[in-house]
C-alpha cells in the first residue's frame, strides 16, 4: 500500500482558524482604546521636545551672510536660467526641422500616390 502523499512544506502566510494568535492582535468587539497605555494620546512636551530644541537652533543664526545655505548666488542661478534657456531654444529648433522634415516626406509619399493613381486611371481608360 502506498504511503499518502505529504502536503508541501510551506504553509502560507494566511491565517488558519487553528492557528494561535499573537497576543494584542485580537480585538474582539470589547476592545477598549482607552485602556491601553501605548495607544493613548502622548504628553504634549514629549512630543514636541525636539521639535522646539531645533526651531530654536535655526533662528539663531538666520539673518547671517556667511553662514548662508544658500547653494547658489543670484549670478549663478542667472547664468544657469540663460543656459537653461539656449538649450531649449536648441531642441525647439530641432523639433521643428524634424516636424518640417515629416511633412515633407509625408506630401512627397502624397504627391507620389496621386501620381500613381492618375497613371493607373489612364491605363484603364486605354
Amino acid at each position: 500500500m502506498r504511503a499518502a502523499p505529504k502536503e508541501p512544506s510551506y504553509q502560507g502566510t494566511m491565517h488558519r482558524g487553528s492557528a494561535a494568535r499573537k497576543p494584542g492582535l485580537d480585538r474582539g468587539g470589547s476592545y477598549d482604546r482607552s485602556r491601553s497605555g501605548s495607544l493613548g494620546a502622548k504628553p504634549i512636551e514629549k512630543r514636541y521636545r525636539y521639535y522646539e530644541d531645533d526651531e530654536e537652533e535655526e533662528e539663531e543664526d538666520y539673518d547671517s551672510e556667511g553662514s548662508s545655505d544658500m547653494e547658489a548666488g543670484v549670478f549663478d542661478v542667472d547664468r544657469e536660467e540663460e543656459m537653461s534657456l539656449r538649450v531649449a531654444r536648441k531642441e525647439d529648433e530641432q523639433a521643428l526641422r524634424e516636424e518640417e522634415e515629416l511633412k515633407r516626406k509625408k506630401l512627397e509619399r502624397k504627391q507620389m500616390l496621386e501620381r500613381m493613381n492618375s497613371q493607373a486611371k489612364k491605363k484603364r481608360a486605354y
